[in-house]
Order: structure tokens, then sequence, then C-alpha cells
């Protein structure tokens, strides 16, 4: 995701809600620190910075922007302006409250609910406000080991692990433990067509995860 500055400048000075003006015709000068705190633009709700070709780069991968897309498309559609930074918040709530709801509906004990008392009490809270992938990224896996017991929507857990794993790489070393609750959820020694499924679907999206780290490292 980025601002391109000879086409979206105008807009983004136009409608963003922190009081900014970014320069089309700038270039980032010579830094060693280019990703410092000082340099990003609209402090923790912006996570913009100005690269060295003149633009202005989002700081996280592509999987989050993709998922925050269709939400900021409605909103632009139906309110434009500030409020289409609103579209992370949104996003970000309800991947997360998702699983939670998941969980409590698949075992409600108080052991879940402590787990979740816990879970909205810890630091990872406050990070629904902003537009960074770490709330995103915990609903996702907390989403995926919901779905690993037997049901319609199963073969969507390893999905939904290898889609996490792709915007944070280490999530893929959830892979194996996901692995094993899958095949205990399937039953040992029963090898059904869900079990199959999910395999396939896992090993996939395992490999698809590293795609990602190679292109950083390029």
């Amino acid at each position: 995701l980025a601002v391109d500055p000879a086409r979206r400048v105008p807009y983004f000075n136009e409608t963003n809600p922190f009081g900014l003006q970014l320069d089309a015709s700038r270039t980032a000068p010579p830094d060693p620190d280019a990703e410092g705190e000082d340099r990003q633009f609209g402090g923790t709700l912006g996570s913009l910075y100005l690269s060295a070709d003149g633009s202005y780069r989002y700081i996280h991968p592509w999987v989050y922007s993709l998922a925050v897309a269709p939400v900021y498309a409605v909103l632009h559609l139906l309110s434009p302006g500030p409020s289409e930074y609103l579209a992370f918040r949104i996003t970000n709530i309800i991947v997360f409250f998702v699983p939670l709801v998941l969980f409590w509906r698949r075992s409600p004990s108080w052991e879940t609910l402590l787990f979740l008392v816990v879970l909205l009490a810890s630091p990872i809270s406050p990070h629904l406000q902003f537009s960074h992938p770490e709330a995103f990224c915990l609903g996702l896996v907390l989403a995926s080991f919901a779905l690993a017991r037997p049901g319609r929507f199963r073969v969507l857990s390893p999905f939904l692990l290898g889609v996490a794993a792709a915007q944070n790489v280490p999530i893929a070393l959830f892979f194996p433990l996901h692995l094993w609750l899958l095949w205990r959820e399937a039953g040992i020694g029963r090898v059904d067509i869900s079990a199959r499924l999910c395999l396939r679907v896992f090993l996939l999206y395992a490999a698809a995860a590293t795609l990602p780290a190679a292109l950083l490292l390029y």
C-alpha cells in the first residue's frame, strides 16, 4: 500500500485526519534510520514512510492492507474523507472479536471465560485503534485454532493460519502445533476426507507463508 505523490497526495492532504500536508515533489534524503519513529507520517495511526523514490509507503506488508481494502472501499463510497481511516479499526475489531465468539460458542465454560478476560485485559487490546496488524494477526491465529475442531468450516482453519503467517512470517512456527491439533481432532487412526483436505490446504498455505520472507530477503 502506498500513496502515489503524483496522483493521490492532493486527496490525502484534503481528507487525512492528521492535519498532514504531504509534498508531491519531496524526495527522501539519505538516512540510515529511514524507518525510525520520527520519520513516520501520521503518528501511530498513519504508518506512512517517505521512500527513496518520493512515494509514501505503508509500513506493513500487503496481506493486512488487502484485508482492510474492502472496508475502506465501502467507507469511501458511503462517506468519503476522514471516516475512511476508520477502516483499520473496523477490520481489527471484526477479526479480533469473531474468534472470541467462536471460542465461547464451542466451549462455554469458566476456563474459556477466564481466557477471554485475560486476552481482553492484555496489551493487545489498545492496538485495535491503530493501523498495525498485531490484533489482526492474533485474531487470525485464534480463529485458526478455534476452527480446527470438527465442523463445516474446518477446512478454513489452516488457510487462516497461512494468511496470518504471510503477514507475519514467525507465525509459521505455529504450523506444527496446528497440524497436530488437526490430526488429533480427526481421531487417531482415522483418515477421513476432511482430514486429508485440511492437510492439503495446510501444506499449501504453509508453503505460501514462506514467500513474503523470500521477498523481504530479496
